[in-house]
């Protein structure tokens, strides 16, 4: 999770001393609720989906969204999935530019002739009059949108497909087994 202030602020501080120059970081609705990332400013912050999982803290859906929703008034641009359920909400008080990817053709940056594998995904990103083939050895559609979110925000659509295409799956963690598969089994 989000380092308290006082540590993230050192660790940036720290980066920039040894000469970095960039930094690509999650950000919990904690950490915003919390204010341990009070005083950043990001050139791109993205919003993929929001899910249940942090109720105990937030209590209601409406309060996890505006507090994520806050992001958005940090930084120059986003990149947002317009497909979510809370996308309205989520973009209701943005404060700058915006790129919104979608699945269903709704997006600037879209996702088009999808295929969902049990080793993966591929689909042709489009943005304007470009159109580039993605492919990723990671199975789910919730890789299609970590993949439109990684073009929207890096905008080099062509070179980042080629990265992508070169990711490695986590082993066991959604890890493609058939029937005649050792996986899991102990052998004696």
């Amino acid at each position: 999770t989000t380092p308290e202030s006082f540590e993230l602020q050192a660790m940036l501080a720290r980066m920039r001393d040894a000469g970095c120059t960039h930094a690509i970081m999650e950000v919990s609705s904690h950490a915003i609720a919390l204010d341990r990332v009070a005083g950043l400013h990001y050139t791109v912050a993205a919003f993929t989906n929001l899910t249940e999982d942090h109720l105990d803290f937030h209590k209601t859906m409406e309060d996890y969204c505006d507090t994520k929703a806050e992001l958005f008034g940090r930084c120059e641009k986003a990149v947002l999935n317009r497909d979510d359920l809370w996308f309205e909400r989520m973009t209701a008080k943005a404060a700058c530019q915006m790129l919104t990817t979608s699945a269903k053709g709704e997006g600037e940056l879209q996702a088009e002739d999808l295929e969902l594998l049990s080793d993966g995904i591929s689909f042709t990103a489009v943005y304007k009059q470009e159109r580039v083939a993605v492919k990723l050895p990671i199975p789910g559609k919730f890789t299609v949108y970590n993949a439109l979110t990684v073009l929207g925000c890096a905008m080099e659509i062509s070179s980042i497909s080629r990265i992508l295409s070169r990711i490695a799956p986590v082993i066991a963690r959604l890890y493609p087994t058939d029937s005649s598969s050792n996986l899991g089994q102990s052998t004696p």
